[in-house]
């Protein structure tokens, strides 16, 4: 159950992200690359939970191996809830406009939550 409302609210986060600035530095640049090559990595015949844990440790790793870009996204985004729905918002809306396999990934995790959601 815990897992599942953690899921939820990262693609809650990574569906309804703001406008966020595009990556004007290395930094920011390495951040989103980071996380989109990971996420090509993910084995989409993988079971939902193993995608699932995937995508996660793809978000996770990119936030420790970038904490200087981190606090730039933190610093930029709107003082509108907790720091890790800002980073989420944040880091939704840099990936999205810009990492296909993101998206793949968001698709793949809501089709999962709905065909569990279904079963309930």
């Amino acid at each position: 159950m815990c897992t599942r409302s953690v899921m939820v609210f990262m693609l809650l986060l990574a569906i309804l992200g703001t406008k966020a600035q595009e990556p004007q530095d290395r930094g920011m640049l390495a951040l989103r690359s980071d996380i989109c090559r990971c996420m090509e990595a993910l084995d989409p015949e993988a079971s939902d939970a193993v995608y699932e844990r995937g995508f996660r440790t793809c978000l996770g790793e990119g936030v420790l191996r970038h904490p200087g870009e981190v606090r730039t996204l933190l610093k930029d985004s709107p003082e509108v809830g907790s720091s890790g729905y800002r980073l989420g918002i944040s880091i939704g809306t840099l990936m999205r406009s810009s990492c296909p396999a993101y998206q793949r990934a968001l698709a793949r995790i809501r089709t999962s939550l709905e065909r569990s959601e279904g079963a309930d």
